[in-house]
């Protein structure tokens, strides 16, 4: 395969919590002065989507047990001028409660929104929803085809009152189902900045009810504003219906956030990719590093919620392979990819069976070694264990969250020992400076988790 890696890690200075790790990847060619396709495929372009796998040891020694990492990719093209996307029906729904008030939350909040009717066009049904004490529809679904009066009801929001959050929620849900359709892509943005403190507030209710959303077709993109909103029921909300999560600490970032949202919504290529491996031969799973709907002995799934234009997104999967008795390819796997074509409005697929090869030849199995999926299995652990001790940091317990990052820190040292690799250097050493930050100081930033949170969900799990 002629594609190669592109490893982009970016690790930002923060105190109190685990280095900020994102990055995007494609196939690399390592060995490749030996059999280049040993543990590797590409499916060519299935609609406007690729795929591709690639193993982190192709070729395994013969005389003994293997666990191998299984990195499932798709590609999307970059936008181009000519492109003509699909409508979009969405919903606008913003908190105006009294906190809004404040470090001038309304008028930024307003200026994104304003900002986001001027990107759409006369295809697009969109809805304006308000919640404060109650939830009021402003303006009900309907095509675009008179920009002004959105913004001018969008300028007329006064701030005041509480947080009916599910309210707002439900309305936009009911305005989002008169124009349902496969023809559309459908979408709630949520913006609020307070707990939900009208109406139902437990975490589950919103939970499932993103979830009922994902099966209908519709995505909640969630924007939590300031320090006092309760970012585990948005990132809840935004994970389980498909949807982007994001956080803003001060007002004036909602304009680009609102920009950056409807730039996604506006490139989406596919959605609901959903990735199979089972496991033939004596093989078994070992588990999916990340996210997983389903994990046994002989079956992974997990999913990419949205492929976007220019989008590269991968799923990394452990595989347990038997003693192989003699050199030879062995089958290992078969590959089921589905996804859902908005523009051909159809669901397609994609199977293929995976092999590595057998050898007892130690240099040879060297050599073939995929050093880019051993990093990204490493990279991907250590953000499942940020996700762990953000949760230890959520509930109070700041000494498990430093426990997390040390052991962390610890893997990443001995893997960027064993590699030579001085990314995974660097990343060890930020964990390690967290950690000693928390135990000297006792504590975790409310911002600093949230931002962990959003960079997990955009960059990382995507």
């Amino acid at each position: 395969m002629s594609n190669k890696s592109v490893l982009f890690v970016s690790i930002f200075s923060i105190s109190l919590v685990l280095a900020l790790i994102g990055f995007t990847a494609c196939p690399s060619l390592y060995g490749h002065q030996i059999f280049p396709q040993y543990g590797r495929g590409s499916y060519g372009d299935h609609g406007s989507i690729s795929f591709y796998h690639e193993f982190d040891h192709p070729v395994v020694l013969t005389d003994r047990p293997n666990r191998v990492v299984l990195r499932v990719g798709a590609k999307a093209p970059l936008a181009s001028a000519s492109w003509e996307r699909l409508p979009l029906n969405l919903a606008i729904v913003l908190d105006q409660s009294g906190s809004m008030r404040s470090q001038d939350k309304i008028q930024n909040a307003k200026r994104g929104a304003i900002d986001m009717i001027r990107q759409l066009n006369k295809d697009d049904v969109v809805s304006l929803i308000v919640f404060s004490t109650s939830a009021e529809i402003m303006i009900p679904a309907q095509h675009l085809t008179d920009k002004s009066k959105f913004i001018r009801a969008i300028r007329s929001i006064r701030a005041d009152g509480s947080t009916a959050l599910y309210d707002g929620l439900e309305c936009a849900l009911r305005e989002l189902k008169r124009h349902a359709s496969s023809g559309y892509l459908n979408r709630i943005v949520l913006l609020s900045d307070g707990l939900a403190n009208i109406g139902p507030q437990d975490n589950n209710v919103f939970l499932r009810l993103g979830s009922r959303n994902m099966e209908e077709g519709i995505h909640v993109s969630a924007i939590g504003l300031g320090l006092d909103f309760n970012s585990e029921l948005l990132t809840g909300l935004a994970e389980n219906s498909g949807g982007n999560y994001y956080y803003a600490r001060h007002g004036h970032q909602l304009p680009d956030i609102f920009n950056r949202e409807i730039n996604r919504s506006i490139t989406i290529l596919a959605q609901d990719v959903r990735i199979r491996v089972h496991t033939i031969n004596g093989s078994r799973t070992g588990g999916v590093i990340g996210p997983a709907n389903v994990v046994d002995t002989q079956t992974a799934e997990t999913w990419i919620p949205f492929m976007y234009a220019g989008d590269d997104k991968y799923r990394l999967v452990e595989i347990d392979l038997p003693v192989l008795d003699r050199e030879k390819e062995f089958t290992v796997a078969r590959l089921d990819i589905q996804y859902y074509d908005p523009f051909a409005g159809q669901t397609k697929y994609v199977h293929e069976l995976l092999s590595v090869d057998g050898s007892n030849d130690d240099r040879l199995v060297e050599r073939q070694t995929n050093r880019d999926v051993i990093k990204d299995s490493y990279l991907r652990r250590m953000a499942v264990q940020k996700e762990e001790a953000v949760r230890y940091a959520r509930s109070g317990d700041y000494r498990g969250a430093a426990r997390v990052m040390i052991n962390t820190s610890v893997e990443l040292q001995n893997a960027a020992d064993q590699y030579n690799d001085p990314e995974l250097r660097r990343a060890s050493q930020q964990n390690r400076r967290s950690y000693r930050q928390i135990m000297d100081e006792g504590e975790v930033s409310l911002e600093l988790m949230n931002s962990e949170i959003m960079n997990i969900n955009q960059e990382f799990w995507g």
